[in-house]
């Protein structure tokens, strides 16, 4: 399969993503730069703390306006997407997707989301 199928994602997800995190491939790779640093942050802590599980909100940008086939396989990767505003997708992932979802070739950026507080 190619890497913008929606079957890519999952094979990402069962095969690579432990040996690479583990020996800190990710952290040394294109898919990390796409990371902003908070976001490179929240994740080391994550690992760090072992909750792979935790969610993060965030932004991602992508390459177009995604196609149906793209967003599944952002979907396929663990991303739950809230919104999709032209190039532009919120949503959540855990720490244990954000690698599959930052590996597929189509996003560009992402970003962890700002909380809005009121005062």
């Amino acid at each position: 399969c190619c890497n913008t199928c929606p079957a890519s994602a999952t094979h990402l997800r069962s095969s690579s993503y432990g040996g690479q995190a583990a020996t800190g491939g990710f952290e040394n790779s294109a898919a990390w730069k796409k990371l902003d640093l908070r976001f490179q942050d929240a994740w080391k802590d994550a690992q760090k703390r072992g909750k792979r599980k935790q969610s993060f909100e965030c932004m991602i940008k992508l390459s177009g306006v995604p196609l149906p086939r793209e967003k599944e396989a952002l979907g396929n990767a663990g991303f739950k997407a809230r919104t999709f505003i032209k190039r532009i997708v919120t949503g959540s992932v855990t720490a244990r997707d954000v690698q599959v979802v930052a590996e597929l070739p189509f996003v560009e950026v992402m970003e962890l989301a700002v909380p809005v507080t009121g005062k």
